[in-house]
């Protein structure tokens, strides 16, 4: 679970999601994320990819990252 303070906003973060954030730790590429999240789930790259963008999206969306 996440917060945005200046919304008030709660985030749900699946298994996934939780490791995305956590990966986010340190500036990384779409390509490096998924391939970290292909090492550790089953996941075809094609369905990485899209899943990875659309929830930096949302992110992004709700300020809660930049993305460059």
């Amino acid at each position: 679970m996440m917060l945005d303070p200046r919304s008030s906003r709660y985030f749900g973060l699946d298994a996934i999601g939780h490791r995305i954030w956590d990966l986010l730790a340190q500036p990384r590429s779409v390509g490096e994320l998924c391939a970290a999240l292909q090492s550790e789930f089953d996941v075809s790259a094609e369905s990485c990819l899209l899943d990875v963008t659309t929830f930096l999206e949302q992110l992004r969306h709700a300020e809660l990252v930049e993305l460059r």
